[in-house]
């Protein structure tokens, strides 16, 4: 599975942090605790980088958590 940055311009393959991002729900923690995936104050995501913080497409990150979520309810 893939997010695009706010700008379109390069994908991000979240597939490794899946596995997490599903158990982080089965345990009712937040879906993004242990990964890369960041919120500001102002509700933006980004892409936790020590170089640059790519900012994240928040549509893209949304769909990510719904289909997450929705893995959890198949495997209950």
């Amino acid at each position: 599975m893939k997010i695009t940055t706010f700008d379109g311009k390069k994908e991000i393959d979240v597939s490794e942090y899946l596995t997490q991002m599903c158990e982080n729900h089965r345990l009712g923690r937040d879906v993004r605790e242990q990964t890369p995936i960041g919120q500001n104050a102002d509700g933006d995501y980004f892409w936790w980088d020590e170089k640059k913080n790519p900012k994240l497409n928040k549509r893209s990150v949304n769909k990510l958590i719904k289909f997450v979520m929705s893995q959890n309810e198949v495997q209950s």
